[in-house]
């Protein structure tokens, strides 16, 4: 058995598909006996107890869950000693030394992960060579050494992928996601799903990560395959909405379009939320998306101000913001968008320009992150050489979910703290507002998901 887990160890309403998609693979290729422990709301001792014989872990890590992982290993290490375990994910991919070392974990998977399981399983039961298996880093067991092998080259065509095996997820807990604002608390059964890997742009707090992890170019699914996995989520699940993960959703014109019309044409009837930029989309875009069922669209912004922008590298102009937000609102679209405050060239001038530019344009929501110089990424890098980090280990309480990392040129981390809880009570007005004003009938759901989250899974 093949057990692969998710140390989430807090409230989500978004299953692993990272996970989904490498149990679905290795189920393709004959290892049906896999299982997916996903702790967002499941118990991790309860389901262990069910496991009698595993042969191996897979741990799906992100920075921001270290913690969590670091519970699961060594719970792991203590209940089934001898047990391989593997690390996948964002921390191993850019971090493998620190995840070999400090999680005393023997291997990890670099970057995407479907071929390689595949190959680091059968190389394990065989008792083979790991230094064959490309992407991979390991502890050499002869030599005491940290190998890297080559780096594996992204998955081609992704259309070669099965769906993801949501059928191992406790997908009650998660349809019940269209309380979340992405659907503007419209109490219906929505999940997630994913039509492209990879991103072409350069902003500083991603890149170049995200080029580690699923190479420099982006690769979508073919339509017709999108399809079909709705088609299959609509007879499962009978789902309601989908929200579409990719970074950039509105990347390719030509996909979107053609995406737009195969929706209308098989008349899917579903709400659709999905991410943007502001420097691509248009009005012929705009116009098929809500035609299609897209009831929110969620712009990644990060500030109000050009000299923070550029800093960041988004390379946005504040003109495409008040016109891609305007543009979206007036084409009867709910506006959600994403901000960062604490960035390196953040002043008290610049979230005034912020704050501003979030109170004229008609966001219907608004979420504020602080900036976090994950490793590996160029505000990392320039973090470094300003000396701007405080506290080096809050990205794994929370990172820019709930921590403060570093400070900026012109901002101490006690003055970012302040602002970001200012602007978080605008943040919570903000979607009181929505919630009342347009979807009153949807309030209990919205508390019961709240104030007991889990309580549907136990």
């Amino acid at each position: 058995m093949i057990v692969l887990i998710n140390p989430r160890y807090q409230p989500s309403f978004q299953p692993p598909l990272g996970l989904a998609y490498l149990a679905a693979y290795l189920k393709k290729q004959g290892h049906h006996d896999v299982q997916i422990i996903d702790t967002t709301f499941e118990r991790l001792e309860d389901r262990l107890s069910m496991v009698t014989t595993p042969e191996m872990f897979g741990i799906y890590i992100m920075t921001p869950y270290y913690a969590g992982a670091h519970k699961t290993v060594e719970f792991l290490r203590k209940r089934f000693p001898g047990v391989p375990i593997i690390a996948g994910g964002p921390h191993p991919t850019v971090a493998p030394e620190d995840t070999l070392t400090r999680l005393q974990i023997p291997i990890c998977v670099r970057g995407e992960g479907e071929y390689t399981i595949l190959e680091l399983v059968n190389a394990i039961k065989n008792g083979s060579d790991l230094s064959n298996v490309q992407g991979v880093s390991y502890i050499d067991p002869v030599r005491k050494q940290i190998v890297h092998t080559h780096a594996r080259e992204p998955i081609p065509n992704l259309d070669d992928l099965p769906f993801p095996s949501r059928e191992l997820l406790p997908m009650d807990s998660y349809l019940r996601g269209g309380t979340e604002s992405a659907f503007s608390y419209r109490n219906i059964r929505a999940t997630t799903m994913i039509t492209s890997r990879g991103c072409p742009f350069s902003c500083s707090y991603c890149q170049p990560t995200l080029n580690q992890i699923f190479g420099k170019k982006v690769r979508s699914r073919s339509v017709d395959n999108v399809i079909e996995e709705i088609a299959q989520l609509i007879h499962n699940f009978s789902i309601k909405g989908i929200f579409i993960l990719d970074d950039t959703f509105t990347f390719n014109k030509n996909f979107v379009i053609q995406f737009c019309e195969e929706v209308l044409r098989r008349n899917f009837n579903l709400q659709f939320a999905i991410n943007s930029r502001v420097n691509t989309i248009d009005e012929e875009m705009l116009t098929i998306l809500k035609k299609a069922g897209v009831v929110t669209i969620m712009y990644g912004i990060e500030s109000g101000n050009q000299t923070v922008l550029d800093n960041i590298k988004k390379k946005i102009t504040i003109e495409q913001i008040r016109k891609a937000i305007i543009s979206t609102k007036n084409k009867g679209i709910n506006v959600y968008g994403y901000f960062m405050i604490g960035s390196p060239e953040e002043s008290l001038s610049s979230l005034k320009d912020t704050f501003s530019l979030v109170r004229k344009l008609p966001f219907d929501e608004v979420q504020f992150s602080m900036a976090t110089p994950y490793v590996g990424t160029y505000l990392y890098d320039e973090a470094c050489s300003l000396n701007l980090i405080d506290d080096l280990s809050a990205m794994e309480r929370g990172g820019y979910f709930s921590s403060i990392v570093m400070r900026s040129r012109y901002l101490s981390t006690e003055e970012i703290k302040k602002y970001h809880r200012y602007f978080n009570l605008f943040s919570r007005y903000k979607s009181i507002k929505n919630l009342i004003l347009k979807h009153p009938f949807s309030i209990p759901s919205f508390l019961s998901n709240k104030l007991f989250p889990n309580w549907f899974s136990r």
